[in-house]
């Protein structure tokens, strides 16, 4: 019987153990090292990738993603910086759109104002000469109902405007002998024939009959319905007494 000791006896498992911790620490070396190309390849460039979109978020459409490599992480590089460009171009396309309807907005609006402010003129100029010119205006609607009388009728008549605006014209101003004859007069006006030198006489507040001579014309809307008769009227009673003074000196001439 051969004697060995237990030293010799271990010694091929000593070395067993050796050789597999000595293979677990290569095998973790490599792992680290796996893990930190891993890091580099992947990890990296998905941090650029993600720095990049929340520069896009922020507006800065020009942010691209460098492209290391034709793997699946350089594949969706060149598919973010695709999408990039083509945000950028569609935005830049829209700013360019957005200029230009700025533009015709502001000259619309600039034309409009200039429109706005012509008109604003006729209006100022049409009521200057309703308030001085020496001649009756009158306005009524397609009833005969007054809503407008200018500032020389006013002053000839002895009415303001409130107190007869909406108020019937023929009841209000003519004589109960003429009112019957001048509403037929006012009707054939309102069915588009303008009546021309047509004489009768007004009331005035103090009871006085003044004779007028009156023009009339309807006013149409867009449609061209009638909405309104306009008169004009020149006080013509000196002139009648006139004439009617020289008729008179012919008769006992005569």
């Amino acid at each position: 019987v051969v004697k060995m000791d237990s030293a010799e006896a271990l010694a091929p498992l000593y070395r067993m153990r050796s050789f597999a911790l000595a293979s677990l620490v290569l095998a973790m070396i490599a792992a680290i090292f796996g893990a930190i190309l891993l890091g580099r390849r992947v990890v990296v460039p998905l941090q650029k990738l993600n720095k990049s979109a929340q520069g896009i978020a922020a507006g800065k459409l020009d942010q691209r993603v460098p492209v290391t490599g034709h793997d699946e992480v350089g594949q969706l590089a060149d598919s973010f910086n695709t999408m990039a460009g083509r945000l950028q171009t569609s935005y830049a396309n829209l700013e360019g759109q957005v200029r230009q309807r700025t533009a015709e907005l502001t000259g619309a609006l600039a034309h409009e104002q200039e429109a706005q402010v012509a008109l604003q003129n006729e209006r100022d100029f049409a009521s200057s000469l309703l308030n001085t010119a020496p001649m009756i205006v009158l306005l009524l609607n397609t009833r005969g109902v007054i809503e407008y009388i200018n500032p020389y009728f006013e002053q000839l008549s002895g009415y303001r405007l409130d107190e007869v605006k909406g108020k019937e014209w023929f009841s209000t101003f003519l004589p109960l002998r003429d009112q019957d004859r001048i509403r037929a007069l006012f009707q054939t006006a309102v069915h588009a024939a303008p009546t021309r030198g047509n004489i009768n006489p007004i009331i005035t507040r103090s009871g006085a009959e003044l004779e007028i001579e009156w023009n009339a014309q309807v006013m149409r809307d867009a449609q061209g319905h009638v909405m309104s008769v306009l008169a004009t009227g020149q006080d013509v009673t000196e002139r009648k007494s006139m004439e009617l003074t020289l008729i008179a000196r012919e008769a006992r001439l005569n």
